[in-house]
């Protein structure tokens, strides 16, 4: 066989590499099959797979505060002090199912937009593992607030109430978090108010379907919902615009519900069987199932269940 031929064969062979990666990747993601199961002692997650308007993914969680051993968790600061931001705390990014391992969880999401932030290709990105960011409005962990809250970030508070051992969550809209609260992230749109969905959410910027991330809470502020979609998948799932997200929420029955960081950062991972798992199908640098290390997330420990776990459909 000529040389020149071994060659040819030899790089398209180099070439296809990364395409057969590619679409091994995309296997891993969920299957496009509706699902729902306890998970844990006051933790249900629903997988529902819509294929109109176009293809999306939800993945919900929803959260009993009044159930013993349910307890929230937010990514701790860094306790680095930045003399250029003598008012805020770093954090040191990490994977969503990272956080989850550290700290011991049993579920996990990310949660605020942060700062700096850049992504041109597969190793071009940052933040890195490791590597010091801001988060963009409220954060609170174990009762320190490292985030400077804002005005247009609604957050999500938690804390116990002075008669109950449980906790209770609350959205404050205006960004600030009770002195007593012991956790608490932000987002920014707020996407339902005193149960309805906020008018005027489809502007043009709100109204493309993307990855998103958002929490809600009940009226009584005992119960919880995550919701994940994934997005910029086409095929598979192509996101969901502000205004489809709300109605989610309303549908759900949440008084309050807001939105936290999306895209790429959208993750949601469990500790299922004794073994983290992303549960979504996140895309990092344009890469499926590929985790973005992000500033802080939102966490959950609780009770195992008995019977042994599966998220079969």
């Amino acid at each position: 066989m000529p040389i020149k031929m071994v060659r040819a064969i030899f790089w398209s062979l180099i070439l296809l590499i990364p395409v057969m990666l590619y679409y091994n990747v995309q296997g891993r993601r969920p299957p496009q099959l509706n699902t729902s199961q306890e998970l844990f002692q006051g933790i249900t997650y629903e997988r529902r797979a819509r294929t109109s308007p176009r293809p999306v993914m939800f993945h919900i969680m929803t959260i009993d505060l009044q159930i013993p051993g349910v307890k929230p968790l937010v990514t701790p600061n860094a306790s680095t002090i930045d003399p250029t931001r003598p008012q805020q705390l770093p954090t040191q990014a990490r994977r969503t199912h990272d956080f989850l391992n550290e700290f011991g969880l049993q579920l996990a999401i990310n949660a605020n937009y942060f700062s700096k932030f850049r992504e041109h290709t597969l190793w071009d990105f940052y933040p890195q593992s490791g590597d010091l960011v801001y988060v963009s409005g409220e954060a609170i962990s174990n009762g320190d607030r490292y985030g400077v809250p804002r005005r247009y970030r609604p957050a999500i508070c938690f804390r116990h109430p002075s008669t109950q051992g449980t906790y209770i969550a609350q959205i404050d809209l205006d960004g600030t978090c009770p002195p007593n609260t012991e956790q608490a992230v932000s987002g920014r749109e707020v996407l339902v108010k005193n149960g309805v969905v906020r008018p005027k959410l489809s502007t043009q910027r709100n109204g493309k379907p993307y990855a998103r991330t958002a929490v809600g809470v009940s009226q009584t502020g005992q119960t919880v919902w995550l919701v994940v979609v994934d997005g910029k998948q086409p095929a598979y799932s192509e996101g969901v615009s502000i205004a489809e997200l709300a109605a989610v929420f309303e549908e759900l029955g949440a008084e309050r519900a807001i939105a936290l960081d999306g895209g790429g950062s959208v993750t949601l991972a469990a500790d299922v069987n004794a073994e983290s798992t992303v549960l979504n199908a996140p895309i990092h640098t344009k890469w499926p199932m590929r985790e973005r290390p992000v500033a802080n997330h939102l966490g959950f420990y609780a009770q195992p269940i008995q019977a042994a776990q599966s998220l079969e459909p």
